[in-house]
């Protein structure tokens, strides 16, 4: 199933229970009433929850996969002396052509550069 079908019964659910929260501030009497105001509440936590984590399953959709670019932020925190990116630099750099390596290389420099 890709990102988008899954995104969209995260949403119907995040929409059910931002109905639940609503019709519950009814039931809270302006937060007096222990148990509705605490459903109420975790129903606000849940829903929000669930339509960030909609948002990212679509958001996430098409997103760019630069292997290139990835390259270049793991050779710059290579060189920043970051320990855990030698070998995910390493492994990466087998699946790449000179060419793209070279490209990522250059990339590292102009952004070490920035600093």
């Amino acid at each position: 199933m890709d990102r988008l079908m899954t995104a969209w019964p995260i949403l119907i659910l995040a929409g059910l229970f931002e109905v639940g929260w609503a019709i519950g501030l009814k039931y809270t009497h302006g937060y007096t009433k222990l148990w509705p105001s605490t459903l109420t509440v975790l129903a606000m936590i849940v829903s929000v929850w669930l339509l960030g984590l909609a948002y990212l399953y679509r958001d996430g959709e098409g997103a760019a996969r630069d292997p290139v670019q990835a390259l270049a932020f793991f050779e710059l925190a290579a060189q920043g002396g970051l320990s855990g990116a030698s070998a995910p630099r390493d492994e990466l750099s087998k699946t790449l052509s000179g060419a793209q390596q070279l490209d990522a290389r250059k990339r590292a420099d102009a952004l070490a550069a920035r600093k």
